[in-house]
């Protein structure tokens, strides 16, 4: 049996189209012919040893120690028949028929720690003999409405060396797409700085409670974050910011092309953040973090 889909990537609300060729050398009687639609998160994550999963309880283990593990999750599983009891002649049959995917459906995560998946699968289901199944992994990607998406926006900063806005056209963006805006400051005070530099970075948080199966009592005992970085890009170099007077300077960023979009889902979230960071000489760094999102599509 082969299953072949309408077409790949699919959207939130939209119908996925299956199309099904079964062949055989001789005749068989089935019970039921279906396709599932699963969404699979898999994760990794540091917990103390007392929590572990797989904590035997033993003496012999260091309840303090910090382990890793792995889990699979599933987030969601949908089923549609396309026949009921019937024949399969020598000749074959071929069957097509299509399954919703919800509008709230995770989207495909494709993380270090955190990957979420979703397995399309066609389902030959047979009295007292094992069912014939055929799959195929598709994508699901994330979308908003450009009602979601809002209008320009100037986003406060109060550091104790200088006071101003980052101004963005929106706060949503698309993977891929070339992020456009400026940055304006008043300083407090003479600075002479060597950089600045911009980049994007993304957390993904698994979230404990859901995967342990008893509470943690302290933040340190268990680790669950999944962070990328895209690389730095250097937007001004060796310039003076001079006390009381207005710093202004355009910038473009491009948003990297990785499949970790904006998300929250029972299990974990996603977060988008651009950085800033003022390298000065002789003094520490002043890091400035805006968030945004960043999805598959705005329509």
């Amino acid at each position: 049996m082969e299953v072949k889909t309408g077409r790949d990537p699919y959207f939130p609300g939209e119908n996925l189209q299956a199309h099904l060729n079964i062949e055989t050398n001789k005749k068989f009687n089935f019970k039921e012919l279906r396709l599932e639609l699963i969404c699979q998160s898999t994760f990794r994550w540091d917990v103390v040893r007392r929590y572990s999963l797989y904590s035997s309880g033993s003496e012999d283990e260091d309840p303090d120690e910090m382990v890793h593990e792995f889990f699979t999750f599933k987030l969601m599983e949908l089923k549609e028949v396309l026949a009921g009891e019937e024949e399969v002649t020598k000749a074959g049959i071929k069957v097509s028929g299509e399954i919703g995917i919800p509008e709230d459906a995770p989207p495909t995560f494709a993380g270090g720690w955190i990957k979420t998946i979703w397995t399309l699968k066609a389902v030959i289901d047979r009295r007292l003999r094992k069912d014939i199944v055929a799959k195929k992994q598709i994508v699901v990607l994330s979308k908003v409405s450009p009602e979601e998406v809002g209008g320009g926006i100037n986003i406060p900063i109060d550091r104790k060396d200088f006071s101003g806005y980052i101004k963005l056209p929106r706060t949503v963006f698309m993977i891929g797409e070339t992020i456009e805006g400026e940055i304006e400051l008043v300083p407090t005070k003479n600075l002479e700085i060597d950089e600045l530099k911009m980049e994007m970075f993304n957390r993904g948080t698994i979230i404990p409670e859901r995967v342990l199966s008893q509470p943690i009592v302290s933040s340190t005992d268990f680790n669950g974050t999944d962070v990328y970085s895209s690389p730095v890009k250097v937007l001004k170099s060796n310039f003076k910011l001079v006390e009381g007077l207005k710093f202004g300077l355009p910038f473009s960023y491009r948003a990297p092309s990785v499949r970790r979009p904006s998300c929250k889902t029972e299990y974990y979230q996603s977060k988008w953040f651009l950085r800033l960071e003022f390298s000065k000489r002789d003094a520490p760094s002043t890091i400035i973090t805006v968030p945004i999102s960043i999805v598959d599509k705005i329509d």
